[in-house]
């Protein structure tokens, strides 16, 4: 759609979080006017969602950007895009969706606000790379949560649940990942285990302190007795 030659789209995030104010080059109106979608769709006539190669155009942009962006902003526009990608993906069928796991499995498409691995897994295990992944990077359930993940992120952490068919039938994603929860409560156990140790020597020392004074307290008492 067009006003004056100048082209707009229309893709807006949680109407409590920052979007894109700018698409594919060309001005977002769901950035400013989120709650006017509507609006623009029926009376300007802008379409409802940008269409499935436009979507994941808009998304290698905006990876392409990100470094310029506050992550907020970086974050709910990817989800607003990959919602619109959802609703093109029911309408467009299996072809399309094909065309999209493709997509989402070569390039790293996912935006995520995820911590580096930690450096302690053995050797020659894949890590995930920060801010960007893959499918082959995610799994959908946080078991445990973390925020810190091994082999794979957890992208409930990152997409609505309202995507969460979208991510498992559409794209493929896996619900869990039997190795990447035993490889976080293995880091758990290990760090529930160092605490203890750290604290075990204080606990110790508050124990025989209170033990002594325990005592002299009895002794101090049988003097007065006697």
């Amino acid at each position: 759609s067009t006003e004056g030659g100048v082209a707009f789209v229309f893709v807006a995030a949680d109407p409590s979080r920052p979007c894109a104010k700018e698409i594919l080059g060309r001005p977002n109106l769901g950035a400013q006017f989120p709650e006017l979608k509507e609006f623009f769709v029926r009376q300007l006539g802008l379409a409802r969602e940008l269409s499935g190669d436009e979507g994941l155009d808009a998304l290698r942009e905006l990876r392409q950007r990100a470094s310029s962006m506050e992550l907020a902003e970086v974050l709910s526009t990817a989800v607003a895009l990959a919602q619109g990608l959802a609703a093109v993906s029911a309408s467009e069928g299996a072809a399309f969706q094909v065309v999209l796991r493709d997509a989402f499995e070569r390039d790293a498409l996912v935006a995520a606000d995820v911590a580096p691995p930690s450096t302690d897994e053995p050797e020659g295990s894949r890590k995930v790379a920060r801010s960007w992944l893959r499918l082959g990077d995610l799994v959908w359930e946080d078991l445990p949560p973390t925020s810190e993940p091994v082999r794979r992120a957890s992208l409930s952490r990152v997409w609505p649940v309202t995507l969460k068919e979208f991510a498992l039938r559409v794209l493929g994603v896996e619900v869990v990942d039997p190795q990447e929860t035993r490889a976080r409560l293995m880091r758990l156990t290990s760090a529930a285990a160092s605490i203890d140790a750290e604290c075990r020597p204080a606990a110790d020392a508050d124990d025989a302190a209170s033990g002594q004074r325990h005592a002299i307290g009895i002794r101090s008492a049988m003097e007065r007795l006697s």
